[in-house]
């Protein structure tokens, strides 16, 4: 019943569910605020986290991510990002005067893979070519583990992006 409709991570409706509303072209995006405590854009967050959400936000087939707080800054957030109620940084991804932070461009990084695998995805679909079909199963079999993940373990996220990277890249090249 609803156009356009975000739910907090983790408590998602189902990929297919996901599906048949843009089949009807209705907007699905996840949301993340104070919580979940992972995956998240918090000062105390691994940077990877932030860029992983566009891989995620891809892979689970959403039309993209809301972020509470672009600029809800306390009273002094150049020196102290803490806040009253929510985990340190939470209220804000940029500072005063437009100055950004690690986790807003690391969370941009994720939006510019987001696009473009997009588009990848619409290119390689029309294309007959077998190396490019091949490609692309590759990285859709890929995504899945984006759309698995649980434990968000640094060094295996910053692995899985890689490996999502490279296969972009050998599309980007043979699409060319």
């Amino acid at each position: 019943m609803l156009d356009d409709y975000s739910s907090v991570y983790g408590k998602e409706p189902g990929i297919d569910d996901v599906k048949k509303r843009r089949s009807k072209k209705q907007t699905s995006t996840y949301y993340i605020c104070c919580t979940p405590a992972k995956p998240n854009t918090f000062v105390f967050s691994p940077p990877i986290e932030g860029r992983w959400l566009g891989w995620y936000a891809f892979a689970y087939g959403y039309d993209g991510l809301l972020r509470w707080a672009y600029d809800a800054w306390p009273a002094d957030p150049v020196r102290d990002s803490r806040h009253v109620l929510w985990p340190s940084g939470d209220s804000f991804m940029i500072y005063p005067g437009g100055g950004s932070s690690i986790r807003f461009e690391k969370m941009r990084e994720g939006i510019v893979d987001f696009e473009k695998l997009k588009i990848l995805r619409n290119k390689a679909a029309k294309s007959a070519d077998p190396a490019i079909k091949n490609l692309l199963q590759q990285l859709k079999q890929h995504l899945k583990i984006f759309t698995l993940e649980r434990e968000f373990k640094e060094e295996k996220l910053l692995n899985d992006i890689q490996k999502g990277k490279q296969l972009v890249e050998e599309l980007s090249e043979k699409l060319r």
